[in-house]
C-alpha cells in the first residue's frame, strides 16, 4: 500500500516530536555534565598543581641542602686531613662531584680566594675562577661568613663559559687558624632542572630575604611559557621559606598550565561527543521507530478500513450469492474432498430434503448419501457421476437420473447432474460442486406433445378421412339421391367445422401465448351469458342424457364489462369438458355467486376427477388426464385456453375434485375489466343474504330469468 505524500509528512512531523525532545534531553544532561566534569578537572589541577608546587620547592631545597653538604664535607675533609695532598683533595672531590649532580667545580683557596686546588668536570681555569670568584663578587657572601662563619651561598654571578652561577662559600681551619675557603660552583641551571613535572608548567621566583630594612633581592626567576585562554583554566601556586644555614630564601612556585593533551579539550571534546552521538543514534532510533509505528497505525487503521469494507462486500456478495443460489430452480450442493456434504441452496432442500448446513461430519454425511442413494432405482447409479469425477477431476462430469415412484400413481421424477471438481488459488482439489436440474417438466411436456401429435394426429385424421370418403363416393356415384348428396355434403360441412376449430384453437393459443390476444370489451349480463352457452349446449347435453341445475346467489344488478366473445367461448369450453367426462343420466350443478366487485362460477360434475398430482398441470396446453380419461377426444387446448382468456380478464381460474366425487372448475372474474386482479381479493368470500335463485336445465328445455322452462325453437 502507498501512502500518500501529505500522510508521510504528517507522519515525518509527528514522529519527529519524541525523538526531538529526547534529542534536547540528551544535549542538556551532556552540557551539563560537561560543565560539571570541567569544572571538577580544573578543581583536580590546582589540587594536582598545589602538590607538584610543593614537591619543587622540596626539590629545590634538597638540591641546594646537598650541595651545601657536600661542600661542608670537602671543608670538614681539609680541616681534619692529617695528609693532605693534591692528589688526596681530587680523589675526594670526585667521590662528593659524582654522588652530587650539578657542580661546576669545587676549590680549596686560601685567605685571599687564590685557588690552592681546582678539581672539577669541565674545563674551567684557575684564572676563570678567579674572575668570576673574588673578593667584590662574593663581598657580602665574605661578610655573612664573617659574621657566622656557616656555609653561605652567593649572590647569583656571571661566568663567561657557563652564564649564571652560584657559589657555596664555607672556611677551613687547619689548626686553631683559618686556612682559606672550600668554593663549590653550580650553575642556576640546575635548579631549573630540578623538578619535571609531567603536567604542569611552572613558573619558580626565588629571593633571598634579609633583614626587615633591606630590600629583597631576586636570586632565581623562571617564567612559565605563554599559554592561551584554554589553556589558561586554573591557577595554582604555594609561596614557602626555606632556610640555608644563615640565609633564609622565599621561593614561590606558580603554575598556570599543564603539559601534555589539555584534558578540558579532551574531557569536553568526549564528552560533547558521546552525549551528541547517543542523542544521535537514540533520536533516529526512536524517529526511526515512531516512523515504523506511525506507518504501521496508519497501514492498520487503513487495513482495518478496507477489511470493514471488504468484509462489508463480501457480506453483500454472500447475501447476493446466497440470494442467487436459493432462487435458481437448480438443486446445488458442496461437498469437500472428502464427499462430506458442506452446504446446499433451497432448490436442493425443496426436491430432497435434509438440511441447509451440514457441516463436515462423517454421520452427516453417511445419513445424506444412504438417503440420497435410497432415491434413485439402483445405489450404482448414485455413485456412478463421482466415480467419473474421481477418474478424471479436470473434467466436469454429466449424467441423467430418475427417482424412485413412490406410488403406483406417482409419476418419477428426472434429474440431469452436473459435477465439478472445485480447487483453490494453488490448483490443489477442495471439493466438489454438483447441480441437480430437474428435468420433469420437460419430460413432460416431450410426453404432452408426443401425445398431442398422436391425439391431433388422430383428431385430424378422422375428420379428413370422413370428408374424404364421403367426396369420392359422392365423386363416382354420379346418379346417387339427392337426399343422399345432401346427407353427405352435411356431414363434409361438419366434419370441416370441426377440422376448422380444431385449428382455430391451435391458432389462438399460439396467439395468447404471444400476447397478441386483443379484447373488445363491452357490457354483458353474465347469467343471460351461461344460460345462453347452455342451451347452445342442448344437442349434446341430450345425446348425453344429461341434466344441467343452475343455482345464482347474491345481487344481481351491477353488468360485467369484458369481451362477450371471448368469456363465452371459455364458458363454453368448461362446460364442454363437463360434459366430456360426465357420465351418462348425469347431472353439472353450475353455481354462480355476484357481489359488487367480483363474480365466481362454478362448474361441477360427477366424472371421475382428476388425480390429485395432476390438479396443477390440467390448464397446460396438449393435458389430457390420467390413462383411464384419456380416451375421450381432445386435445387438451380447452383449458389453457379458458386459463389466458380469464387471467386476460383479470380474473382467476383453478380446479379441485369434490369430496362427493366429480370435479369442479371455478372461475373468478371481477366487474371492471380495467382493475384486473386489483378487484380479485378472495375467491371463497361472496355474499350470501341475497335468496338463491335456481333453475334446472334438462334436454327439453331452458330456464328463464323467472324460472319458467321454455322448449328451445
Amino acid at each position: 500500500m502507498k501512502i500518500p505524500e501529505r500522510q508521510i509528512f504528517l507522519l515525518r512531523i509527528r514522529s519527529a516530536f519524541a525523538p526531538g525532545l529526547i534529542f534536547l534531553f540528551i544535549m542538556a544532561v551532556t552540557i551539563v555534565l560537561r560543565t560539571v566534569s570541567l569544572a571538577q578537572i580544573e578543581r583536580d589541577l590546582e589540587e594536582a598543581g598545589e602538590e607538584e608546587c610543593r614537591r619543587v620547592v622540596g626539590l629545590l631545597e634538597s638540591s641546594i641542602k646537598a650541595h651545601m653538604t657536600a661542600i661542608e664535607g670537602v671543608a670538614n675533609h681539609l680541616t681534619h686531613s692529617s695528609k693532605l695532598t693534591p692528589a688526596n683533595f681530587a680523589g675526594y672531590c670526585r667521590q662528593i662531584m659524582g654522588g652530587t649532580e650539578g657542580f661546576l667545580v669545587i676549590a680549596a683557596t686560601g685567605p685571599d680566594l687564590r685557588p690552592l686546588w681546582l678539581e672539577s668536570d669541565s674545563p674551567i681555569t684557575a684564572a676563570e675562577f678567579r674572575s668570576v670568584v673574588n673578593a667584590d663578587s662574593i663581598q657580602s657572601t665574605l661578610r655573612k661568613l664573617r659574621s657566622n662563619a656557616v656555609l653561605t651561598i652567593s649572590d647569583p654571578l656571571e661566568s663567561e663559559n657557563y652564564g649564571e652561577v652560584f657559589a657555596s662559600v664555607i672556611p677551613y681551619y687547619q689548626g686553631p687558624l683559618q686556612a682559606g675557603y672550600v668554593v663549590g660552583l653550580f650553575p642556576a641551571d640546575v635548579i631549573k632542572t630540578l623538578h619535571k613535572p609531567e603536567l604542569l608548567n611552572f613558573s619558580i621566583t626565588v629571593q633571598q630575604a634579609g633583614d626587615l630594612t633591606a630590600p629583597r633581592r631576586m636570586l632565581l626567576e623562571t617564567a612559565a611559557r605563554a599559554e592561551s585562554a584554554d589553556t589558561a583554566r586554573f591557577q595554582a601556586g604555594v609561596r614557602d621559606s626555606i632556610f640555608l644555614g644563615s640565609q633564609k630564601w622565599e621561593v614561590q612556585v606558580y603554575t598556570s598550565g599543564y603539559r601534555g593533551t589539555n584534558p578540558f579539550w579532551f574531557t569536553s571534546g568526549a564528552i560533547l561527543f558521546l552525549g551528541t552521538g547517543l542523542a544521535l543514534v537514540l533520536g533516529s532510533f526512536l524517529y526511526r521507530q515512531q516512523i515504523l509505528a506511525s506507518t504501521s497505525r496508519y497501514e492498520a487503521r487503513d487495513s482495518q478500513t478496507r477489511l470493514a469494507s471488504t468484509s462489508d462486500r463480501l457480506a453483500t456478495i454472500t447475501e447476493e450469492l446466497d440470494l442467487i443460489l436459493n432462487n435458481v430452480d437448480e438443486g446445488i450442493i458442496l461437498y469437500d474432498e472428502k464427499l462430506n456434504p458442506l452446504q446446499t441452496n433451497d432448490a436442493f432442500v425443496a426436491a430432497f430434503g435434509g438440511e441447509a448446513d451440514f457441516g463436515a461430519a462423517q454421520d452427516s454425511a453417511d445419513k445424506h448419501h444412504y438417503k440420497m442413494s435410497s432415491l434413485f432405482q439402483l445405489e450404482s447409479q448414485y455413485w456412478a457421476l463421482f466415480n467419473t469425477l474421481r477418474e478424471n477431476p479436470e473434467e466436469p462430469a454429466q449424467d441423467e437420473i430418475q427417482t424412485r415412484s413412490e406410488g403406483d400413481n406417482s409419476a418419477p421424477l428426472f434429474y440431469e447432474r452436473r459435477a465439478t471438481a472445485v480447487c483453490g488459488p494453488d490448483g490443489d482439489r477442495r471439493g466438489y460442486l454438483v447441480i441437480y436440474q430437474d428435468q420433469t417438466p420437460k419430460r413432460t411436456v416431450e410426453r404432452l406433445k408426443d401425445d398431442f401429435l398422436s391425439s391431433v394426429t388422430h383428431d385430424l385424421r378422422t375428420p379428413l378421412a370422413a370428408i374424404k370418403g364421403f367426396a369420392e363416393t359422392m365423386l363416382r356415384d354420379k346418379s346417387m339421391e339427392n337426399n343422399t348428396r345432401d346427407e353427405f355434403m352435411s356431414i363434409i360441412c361438419s366434419e370441416s367445422s370441426r377440422l376448422q376449430e380444431m385449428i382455430e384453437d391451435l391458432l389462438d393459443l399460439r396467439r395468447m401465448e404471444e400476447g397478441r390476444m386483443e379484447f373488445a370489451p363491452s357490457s354483458y349480463d353474465i347469467q343471460l351469458l351461461v344460460e345462453g352457452v347452455v342451451r347452445s349446449s342442448q344437442p349434446i347435453l341430450s345425446t348425453r342424457a344429461l341434466k344441467v341445475e343452475m343455482t345464482w346467489e347474491g345481487a344481481h344488478t351491477i353488468a360485467l364489462l369484458g369481451d362477450v366473445s371471448k368469456i363465452s367461448r371459455a364458458l363454453r369450453n368448461v362446460l364442454s369438458n363437463s360434459i366430456k367426462y360426465s357420465p351418462t343420466h348425469g347431472t353439472i350443478h353450475i353455481i354462480g355467486r355476484e357481489s359488487n366487485d367480483r363474480v365466481e362460477i362454478e362448474f361441477r360434475d360427477d366424472g371421475p376427477g382428476i388425480p390429485e398430482n395432476e390438479l396443477a398441470h390440467v390448464f397446460e396446453k396438449f393435458y389430457r388426464g390420467a390413462k383411464h380419461v384419456r380416451r375421450t377426444q381432445g386435445t387438451g387446448l380447452g383449458l389453457s385456453i379458458v386459463k389466458h382468456i380469464v387471467e386476460g380478464h383479470g380474473g382467476v381460474v383453478s380446479a379441485a375434485n369434490l369430496d362427493s366425487g366429480g370435479t369442479v372448475v371455478r372461475i373468478v372474474l371481477p366487474r371492471d375489466f380495467d382493475h384486473g386482479l386489483a378487484n380479485v381479493q378472495n375467491m371463497d368470500e361472496f355474499p350470501t343474504s341475497t335468496p338463491a335463485r335456481a333453475a334446472v336445465l334438462d334436454s327439453v328445455g331452458v330456464p328463464t330469468k323467472e324460472g319458467a322452462a321454455e322448449t328451445p325453437s
